[in-house]
């Protein structure tokens, strides 16, 4: 059977820069990264030393490593996604009502 299920990547670009150069404009490299959420590798003697990442791309990258690091999410995640290949899964409005129902049944 054909896999329907769709994964987004997103590709992001990578600047290397030396110490000397990324100091000289770390506040352009920052507010790029800010707004493009780009990379910007900084070297010294040529080796990576740094990396400049905005906010958002450290948070997600966090938040995967949790997830990661939680084998009862990871099961629920292989779960889920085996019902949305079998084909279980329920229409968004047909959640929403089911769910309006069991609030106004609670009342």
């Amino acid at each position: 059977m054909h896999s329907t299920r769709c994964r987004t990547r997103i590709r992001t670009m990578t600047q290397t820069l030396n110490v000397t150069d990324a100091k000289a404009r770390l506040s352009e490299l920052v507010a790029a990264v800010a707004e493009t959420q780009d990379h910007v590798e900084i070297t010294r003697n040529g080796e990576r030393a740094a990396l400049i990442v905005s906010p958002d791309e450290w948070d997600a990258l966090h938040e995967t490593i949790a997830i990661l690091a939680d084998q009862q999410m990871v099961a629920d995640i292989q779960e889920a996604e085996r019902d949305i290949e079998a084909g279980r899964v329920t229409a968004a409005e047909d959640l929403r009502e089911a769910l309006l129902a069991r609030r106004r049944a609670g009342r």
